[in-house]
């Protein structure tokens, strides 16, 4: 029996990955090689990319870091708004909270509502 914990939805496939590994006796399991080749905040930033207004733009980051990483933190903000070029993401989280579109669901962790 395998038991282990942690905070990220990354981690945990991770975890995953190691368990079904030594359950089929050292044989890798293949990854999609679409999404294993890309960076998850990469892809959050190109399907934000294309958003002219900040709103909706503050928005999608939001969706899709839910979407990848089960929930985000001000710093999975920042690396995203990084690779567009921006910065401010203390701002578009305090923007997205007031405005109801995200909720906290730990001590600096966030998702979209």
């Amino acid at each position: 029996m395998f038991k282990f914990e942690c905070d990220s939805p990354l981690e945990l496939a991770d975890m995953v990955a190691q368990a079904n590994e030594k359950l089929a006796n050292g044989k890798k399991f293949r990854r999609s090689r679409a999404k294993a080749a890309e960076d998850p905040y990469v892809r959050v930033a190109k399907n934000a990319s294309v958003l002219k207004d900040s709103a909706e733009r503050a928005e999608a980051i939001a969706r899709e870091l839910t979407s990848e990483l089960g929930d985000f933190g001000v710093d999975d903000v920042q690396r995203v708004l990084s690779i567009l070029g921006r910065n401010g993401s203390d701002s578009v989280i305090e923007k997205l909270r007031d405005s109801s579109i995200i909720y906290e669901v730990s001590e600096g962790r966030y998702r979209i509502a």
